[in-house]
């Protein structure tokens, strides 16, 4: 009764505190928090509820001192509301695996509590730590005997184990279950299914979802039709479709079945080539057929036309009449039509592209731009043209444009991982550093919560036993978390920030270090969608765009790895130089050591990049494919192959000796090192005024152009080639609109390379 009542007294003085964090005024939370403390210092609930608090508002410094003190108590001094309370503390500062560490010690404490472990299991799903799931749900089921622990095992496992061992024993018990009538839930019977499926013993999967009909007709209908499908039973699944379309004719699910699997029976009864010939092809009587659409005759011949490779044999001045003959008709019939329009404008980017790449004419890349834009104005809901748009203002620079465009095509969730390329890279590339700020923390609380998100999703789907989901969230999260876009923006963001943003030297050297789980760089994802614009080209266009994807990716990840190495080169000088305020000797002296030689192993692994990168994308090695749907360049070639990366290899390689000589300085007093200490700071001084002198050059030459941006050179001419007036005025009607867009593109990012020169030339720590 004691202990009640201290409960209900605890839950009341805490009530405030819950309020506040569920109204999302984190102030008034710690304020509240600050007064229970104040009055009862040993509320361990308190604590944590005001870290909690803190994450909340971005002081996540403030917090963990807190977290650190609960966290150091026995176990059984931590109730479940605090145990609770830090567990969303862990989650909010993404750092999950602090979770698993927790549970572990409670359930050393408390063996038993079947609560604790099933906690502890789900936190290792959080983690994805599939080795020590399949432990602890084994250990579960040994321990209290329930069916959903053993399945738990089973579906955690190591894909290849699984396939041999754990399926064909989990199905085993299954089966001996039913016979036994011991199943005890819906979940069980969708597991029974899964393994079926993973064994690949799809019929019988699907005879034993017709005979044990547990979930809605409608869904369990759709669960058949795949099982089927995936067993290539196509008759039977067109049979089942069209039965079932007499009841629902517009069931979309139903036709998308009946479809594949339609055209799936066919091209398993094509005839040979030598069959086709023996056929005669009969024809209709009716000669007088006509065409009801002529429009979409002429897309799909000129389509044919390309796919032949005809184009390619045409002139430019030919390329330029036929793409002003296709935009007439677009403008005389396709007013009302987008689809139409688009296919139309798109053989024309496709023809005026071709001029670019074979002349490098830049005349044919500003008409593009200029006949994109008058589509995009007349025809609002094709994407293609923004797509094109997007990679035209990408080869010029115009990253406002870019950013105004890609909002305009409403790209959130799963597509900024898929279409993230577009902009990716462009925004510091072109001295945009401020935008590139906010656009990659942005991405990086996008990932983040992703990542969050999905695995709450498969937490709820292991408590719930919907088992059918676990597979196809794990691979999204996988694709997701390791997605190259993901892994880029996390790095472009610790470089920007570290550069702009950060000012208190222990917080950068946490910018710049990032996680200490390093980045496996072998098992990055490619998530991007470049067939978003479709190739017309002859030969194997699939086969080409997936070439330049695949180099694109390993330039990419190449470009990421030597960015990542750079900033923990320079994180681990700036840490040596933090521990040097730190009063402790001997343990200043230990993080010293390990930090020189943890030092001298990242700039070894960074300079034998730096060496592969050269290698890699020297100017005679690189022969870049130039496709309409190319990704941006990354320019590895001329980082990695100018000055910038041997002087900053060598200022590094500087700064590992003289940290070298300073941990031989405090065990022994050398005149020698001194002498050699003070010479090279000397040196330092000098190559900083140097690169001062270099930073003025290059501010005076952005003052010069910043007075060029309006000379009429700037701006290409339209080619007279086209011979058609009507299309010349369709150009000239955007021409003002794309001039003034462009220019002051150009502006922005060189009045943001300037306001970064005047911080570099002015530094606030001096």
């Amino acid at each position: 009764m004691s202990k009640s009542s201290d409960q209900l007294v605890l839950e009341r003085r805490l009530k405030p505190i819950y309020d506040a964090i569920d109204a999302g005024n984190n102030k008034k939370a710690i304020q509240e928090a600050d007064k229970v403390l104040k009055k009862h210092p040993a509320t361990h609930t308190a604590k944590v509820l005001k870290a909690l608090a803190l994450i909340r508002s971005d002081k996540q410094t403030e917090a963990w001192p807190l977290i650190d003190e609960v966290e150091s108590m026995k176990e059984e001094s931590i109730d479940e509301n605090t145990l609770q309370a830090m567990c969303h503390c862990f989650k909010e500062a993404y750092t999950p695996e602090r979770i698993s560490a927790l549970y572990e010690r409670i359930c050393c404490k408390f063996p038993k509590n079947e609560q604790y472990r099933t906690h502890l299991f789900m936190s290792y799903v959080r983690t994805r730590n599939y080795k020590l799931q399949q432990k602890t749900a084994l250990a579960l089921f040994k321990e209290f005997q329930r069916n959903p622990y053993y399945f738990w095992n089973a579906i955690c496992g190591d894909e290849k184990l699984a396939k041999t061992m754990l399926y064909p024993l989990a199905e085993k018990m299954v089966v001996k279950m039913m016979q036994s009538n011991s199943i005890q839930a819906e979940a069980e019977c969708n597991l029974y299914v899964l393994i079926l499926e993973r064994e690949g013993k799809y019929e019988e999967a699907a005879r034993f979802l017709e005979c044990n009909q547990f979930q809605p007709d409608h869904f369990l209908f759709y669960r058949i039709l795949s099982l089927h499908q995936k067993a290539e039973n196509h008759l039977l699944v067109v049979e089942k479709c069209i039965s079932e379309l007499k009841n629902e004719p517009d069931d979309w699910n139903l036709w998308k079945y009946l479809f594949e699997s339609a055209f799936a029976h066919m091209s398993q009864e094509l005839c040979t080539d030598e069959e086709k010939n023996k056929n005669s092809i009969e024809t209709g009587d009716n000669h007088n057929v006509k065409a009801e659409n002529v429009r979409w005759a002429e897309i799909i011949l000129n389509r044919v036309k390309r796919a032949l490779g005809l184009h390619s044999t045409m002139s430019n001045r030919e390329k330029r009449q036929l793409c002003a003959e296709l935009i007439k008709v677009v403008e005389e019939c396709c007013a009302h039509s987008d689809l139409t329009a688009a296919a139309y404008a798109q053989i024309g980017a496709h023809l005026l592209w071709d001029i670019f790449v074979e002349e490098d004419d830049m005349s044919a890349m500003y008409e593009l731009i200029l006949l994109m834009e008058w589509m995009h104005s007349r025809h609002k809901s094709d994407p293609l043209c923004r797509l094109v748009l997007c990679k035209a203002y990408a080869l010029i620079g115009a990253t406002a444009q870019i950013q105004i465009i890609m909002q305009s095509l409403d790209v959130k969730n799963v597509q900024r991982d898929t279409l993230g390329y577009l902009l990716f890279g462009l925004l510091e590339q072109y001295g945009r550093f401020n935008a590139g700020i906010i656009y990659y923390t942005e991405l990086s609380v996008f990932f983040d919560q992703t990542e969050r998100e999905i695995s709450e999703c498969l937490t709820t789907a292991y408590k719930n036993g919907n088992f059918v989901q676990v597979p196809r969230l794990v691979e999204l999260l996988s694709k997701m978390t390791k997605s190259i876009i993901a892994v880029g923006a996390d790095i472009e963001s610790r470089a920007l920030s570290g550069c702009f943003v950060v000012e208190k030297l222990d917080h950068l050297v946490e910018t710049l270090r990032g996680d200490q789980q390093p980045i496996d760089f072998t098992m990055i994802e490619d998530n991007r969608d470049l067939n978003v614009i479709p190739s017309l080209d002859s030969g194997n266009p699939t086969e080409l765009i997936e070439k330049v994807k695949q180099r694109s990716y390993f330039e990419q990840v190449d470009s990421m790895k030597l960015r990542d190495l750079l900033l923990k080169c320079v994180a681990g000088i700036a840490s040596d130089n933090s521990a040097d305020s730190s009063n402790n000797t001997n343990n200043n002296n230990n993080d010293k050591a390990y930090s020189t030689s943890n030092l001298t192993s990242l700039l070894t692994q960074l300079k034998k990049h730096s060496e592969h990168c050269q290698q890699t994308y020297s100017n005679e090695a690189l022969d870049e494919i130039q496709l309409l749907q190319s990704p941006p360049s990354q320019c590895l070639n001329i980082i990695v192959n100018g000055s910038h990366i041997p002087l900053i290899l060598k200022l590094l390689s500087s700064a590992v000796d003289v940290m070298k000589c300073c941990d031989e300085g405090n065990h022994q007093t050398s005149k020698g090192a001194r002498k050699h200490s003070s010479a090279a700071l000397v040196q330092i001084a000098e190559i900083r005024s140097v690169i001062n002198k270099g930073i003025r050059f290059v501010d005076d030459l952005l003052v010069k152009y910043q007075n060029e941006l309006n000379a009429d050179e700037l701006i290409p001419e339209i080619s007279e080639d086209f011979c058609s007036e009507d299309f010349t005025k369709i150009l000239l009607s955007q021409k003002a609109n794309v001039d003034s867009a462009i220019v002051a593109s150009y502006a922005l990012s060189l009045s943001d390379m300037r306001e970064t020169i005047e911080r570099l030339l002015n530094p606030k720590w001096t």
